[in-house]
């Protein structure tokens, strides 16, 4: 009877035995794993530090670029300093170009000399088969930038003007486009100008248009500040400052909208 006591309690010594080497065992791995822990929180807090640094290095390269932008595209905008682009006159049969800026220029109240044009024609699609659009745009060199600036303060002297007010447009029942004149746009100036559609119904925006030196302009309303873009780094300030929201494709697809001469001068 002692005997199979004495079984009895080796046999449960032993498991005790066992348990606390088992025991040891865990606590073994529970601190290997307890350190291992830690040492992946300290590898995350460096790779988050690490990315903190990458992310501030990007945002000064894109500063830094989109300076660059800015700098490169102002000696782009001096070759194209005689350049302009006028907007809104109908297309007429044999009609000429040259004939049409004078006419322009007229209406405006604004004797150009003659010699001043040395190159007007319309910009037509390169595709073939494409008749381009009734309203075609019309590009102007002029001999001297002096000629070009005059007219562009005359036509903002002189505010809304219509197709039927010049000579070669015919008649007020041919359509009264509103013509509009701009500066000729640099590659950039261009990719600019869609970058900044791209976002206009995100940030709220209701007219887009080119302006002057460069620039693109912006309203709200008819009666908002206009907001003044420049570079890729103030469609980005854009963006930051208004609620993401869905994008409408139609506002993709729609024309460029500038405010009503009335209300805002060219």
């Amino acid at each position: 009877m002692d005997s199979l006591i004495m079984d009895e309690i080796r046999k449960v010594l032993e498991e005790v035995r066992d348990l606390k080497r088992s025991h040891t065992n865990m606590d073994t791995k529970m601190d290997t794993i307890l350190t291992e822990v830690q040492t992946i929180k300290g590898e995350h807090k460096r790779l988050k530090e690490d990315v903190e640094v990458l992310q501030l290095q990007h945002c000064a390269m894109d500063e830094t670029v989109s300076n660059l932008e800015v700098q490169v595209d102002r000696v782009n905008r001096a070759a194209l300093s005689k350049h302009a682009v006028i907007l809104g006159v109908p297309m007429l049969p044999n009609e000429d170009a040259k004939e049409l800026v004078h006419s322009i220029a007229s209406a405006v109240q604004f004797d150009l000399p003659l010699g001043a044009v040395v190159e007007a024609r319309r910009l037509l699609p390169k595709e073939s088969g494409q008749s381009g659009s009734k309203t075609a745009p019309i590009k102007v060199v002029f001999s001297d930038e002096l000629h070009k600036e005059e007219l562009f303060a005359k036509k903002k002297m002189h505010g809304l003007l219509l197709s039927s007010a010049i000579a070669a447009g015919g008649s007020a029942s041919s359509g009264g486009n509103r013509i509009i004149i701009r500066d000729e746009l640099t590659p950039f100036g261009l990719k600019l100008l869609k970058h900044v559609r791209t976002v206009q119904e995100e940030a709220d925006l209701k007219f887009v248009w080119p302006g002057r030196d460069g620039v693109i302009l912006a309203k709200a309303t008819n009666d908002a500040k206009v907001t003044t873009i420049r570079s890729t780094q103030d469609v980005l300030k854009l963006q930051r400052s208004h609620p993401k929201r869905p994008m409408d494709s139609s506002m993709l697809n729609s024309t460029i909208e500038e405010p009503d001469p009335k209300r805002h001068q060219q």
